[in-house]
């Protein structure tokens, strides 16, 4: 498909959850590895076979393609090509809450937190918006903010339980923050809500986890 094709189409409101490498790297580098994604469950492995029999809505197309371009500018390190695009489609549509969303993507693929802030601040200034609530949060952990980042993604959770993306992002977020128990019950949760949802396949992952960190901690409190 043609880039030019992919700039008349809609952005998704639906974000990648941030994941934080475990290093000694700063919180003011966590949003850094933000990026948007085709689904909010994109994270937790492939899709189980109902998700390729049910049929994609017009929308659902239209905003899966606009990813893909923020994603493929940003895999050639062309962010400012699309920072660019997504100012000239806000400036020509200013009400579009859309347009802000993808706006902040873009600033946020770019590692620009100071501009994603202001992009997000002013789509919330037009209309409440949990989408960009979410960029908030992901901009609060690029600013080295981690706990005002947690409590925005857990109020995201809350306005959307369907927004599992930020859980996701909260529960990477507290083990990079060696935050273990409270990670280990974040993985609970998640895996609790792909299990009620017939996700079995998306659940493997995440329970692989939870072993993993109650591992770590049995190990920390025999230390």
């Amino acid at each position: 498909m043609r880039a030019t094709s992919m700039t008349t189409k809609p952005c998704s409101a639906r974000s990648r959850p941030v994941k934080f490498p475990r290093s000694n790297a700063s919180t003011a580098n966590f949003a850094s590895l933000s990026s948007p994604s085709r689904s909010r469950l994109s994270a937790t492995g492939p899709l189980p076979r109902t998700c390729f029999t049910t049929p994609l809505s017009a929308s659902a197309i239209r905003r899966t393609t606009r990813h893909q371009l923020i994603a493929a500018y940003a895999a050639l390190r062309q962010t400012q090509d699309a920072i660019d695009l997504y100012k000239q489609r806000l400036a020509a549509a200013p009400e579009d809450l859309a347009e802000y969303r993808c706006l902040a993507h873009a600033y946020l693929a770019a590692g620009e937190y100071e501009e994603a802030g202001r992009v997000v601040e002013a789509g919330l200034s037009v209309a409440p918006d949990v989408g960009l609530l979410e960029h908030k949060g992901s901009v609060l952990a690029g600013q080295g903010r981690p706990e005002e980042a947690l409590a925005t993604w857990q109020r995201v959770f809350e306005l959307d339980s369907e927004r599992i993306s930020a859980r996701y992002s909260r529960v990477f977020l507290l083990e990079r923050l060696g935050r273990l128990t409270d990670a280990a019950a974040e993985w609970e949760a998640i895996i609790a809500w792909l299990r009620e949802r017939g996700y079995d396949v998306q659940a493997q992952w995440p329970e692989r986890e939870l072993a993993r960190l109650r591992a770590e901690i049995a190990a920390h409190d025999e230390d």
